[in-house]
């Protein structure tokens, strides 16, 4: 196969996962002919491909975010239940959980430029100075938890554990995305 005919294989291929992600993202990306198609490559392949990089650490900062939304839905939810509106320990965890969810916010969408092509060494240290912070403030979260475990009235117990194990899994992902963001920047 000649340069050209396999620079146009890869343009398509390329054109093919601009085209999925736009699709998952509401992001259009169009690519008219072959030749904005063999620029495009050209510009965009080498950037493309060395940024992949920072896809699995997004799909673990997005993870942690799901996860990140059941607890905060599931604890918040406690607030509407006449037994649960005063438990012991949850205002006190919503103080941490709330900057820890704004830290995974601002982690994920700092990888996800990264992803796109930024390189800056201040959105890397944006990147890292959240993770850790969130890491911080979940230690609180947890210990919230604890006590609200400790409170909660015997029927309501199951459900707190629930939040806890929510939590467990937040907590995971973005413990893994610290380690490959380490892996990447080399720290």
């Amino acid at each position: 196969m000649g340069m050209r005919k396999y620079c146009w294989k890869i343009a398509k291929e390329v054109r093919g996962f601009y085209e999925e992600v736009g699709m998952r993202t509401g992001m259009r990306i169009i690519l008219y002919d072959k030749s904005e198609a063999l620029n495009f490559m050209w510009d965009g392949v080498c950037m493309f491909r060395q940024n992949e990089m920072w896809r699995p650490v997004i799909a673990e900062l997005y993870n942690t975010l799901y996860a990140e939304q059941m607890v905060c839905s599931m604890s918040t939810q406690l607030f509407h239940i006449s037994e649960t509106q005063n438990l012991e320990g949850n205002v006190e965890m919503h103080t941490h959980l709330v900057p820890a969810s704004y830290h995974r916010v601002t982690a994920a969408g700092s990888a996800q430029r990264l992803w796109n092509g930024e390189s800056e060494t201040s959105l890397v240290e944006t990147l890292t100075s959240c993770i850790n912070n969130a890491e911080q403030q979940d230690q609180d979260v947890r210990a919230g938890l604890n006590v609200m475990r400790n409170a909660a009235p015997a029927n309501y117990k199951p459900f707190v554990d629930n939040i806890i194990r929510w939590q467990g899994i937040t907590e995971q992902h973005l413990q893994n995305a610290k380690r490959m963001t380490q892996q990447i920047v080399g720290s």
